[in-house]
């Protein structure tokens, strides 16, 4: 075998999600996020927040998606996208309206559009093998 299967991918990043997942939400009660978030807010520039709600729905979808295929690139989207996601509260201070869509859009990528255009795209696959 040369590499790992699908079934022990799957099994690392459902571990991966819920160990990330505990994390946050310990660094969430404790108030470390909220001091990381009001760092950050100073340190970075006043455009960021903009940027941060245009990049989580584009980077959630190039996962979802499964576009790229090297394990590397898809770790380092993952981490900016949770990184992304870890800052959402900057553009949630500025832009609550806006933050609010991005997290259902958010929602309705994850558990309706990619699913179901994943679904279209296996029946488009199974009709060229025939």
């Amino acid at each position: 075998m040369r590499g790992p299967t699908k079934y022990i991918v799957n099994l690392l990043i459902a571990a991966g999600v819920v160990c990330y997942i505990y994390i946050w939400l310990i660094l969430k009660v404790t108030g470390v996020l909220k001091t990381f978030v009001d760092v950050m807010e100073r340190m970075l520039p006043a455009w960021f927040p903009i940027f941060n709600l245009v990049a989580l729905p584009v980077l959630v979808a190039v996962l979802g998606l499964r576009m790229i295929r090297p394990l590397w690139a898809i770790l380092v989207v993952g981490v900016a996208t949770l990184f992304c996601y870890n800052l959402i509260g900057l553009s949630y201070h500025r832009y609550r309206v806006a933050t609010i869509i991005v997290h259902l859009l958010v929602l309705a990528e994850m558990f309706w559009i990619i699913p179901k255009w994943r679904k279209s795209r296996g029946k488009d696959r199974s009709a060229d093998h025939d």
